[in-house]
């Protein structure tokens, strides 16, 4: 239904191709999401749902140092992004989904967790200085 809601369409969105890919993706079709990914990049370049979707299709598919360089796309678009983060807004039930994107995340190079926050003043700790010679005119 998606395939034929996407030929009718003069204008398919992005959603309509994510939505596409993804069910090629749990079906075992990378090489399908990865060309439908491509397309609903087309539309959207920087759309993080259909980047995810890429690099875990390319992951998938083997191809790590290509869903790396996907996986720092996303780090560009999202530079809080983080796997843990995202497992946990994940609509979806079938454990073997969930742990497909997972991994396929994990092996794109995201982080796990969220990086840490820096601190709004930054901060200097100055410490003593320890005479290390013999000489005490060097205290």
């Amino acid at each position: 239904m998606l395939k034929q809601a996407i030929r009718l369409d003069p204008f398919p969105t992005v959603m309509a191709y994510h939505n596409l890919a993804m069910s090629y993706v749990f079906a075992g079709m990378p090489n399908e999401a990865l060309e439908t990914f491509r397309k609903a990049l087309k539309v959207e370049p920087n759309n993080l749902p259909a980047n995810l979707g890429l690099a875990v299709a390319y992951a998938s598919l083997g191809r790590e140092e290509d869903a790396r360089t996907v996986g720092a796309k996303i780090l560009e678009i999202n530079p809080k992004f983080s796997v843990k983060a995202f497992a946990k807004k994940l609509p979806y039930k079938n454990q073997a989904y969930r742990a497909l994107l997972i991994d396929g995340l994990i092996k794109a190079g995201l982080p796990e967790t969220p990086p840490l926050p820096l601190p709004d003043k930054p901060s200097i700790a100055v410490l003593p200085f320890t005479n290390m010679s013999d000489d005490p005119k060097q205290e």
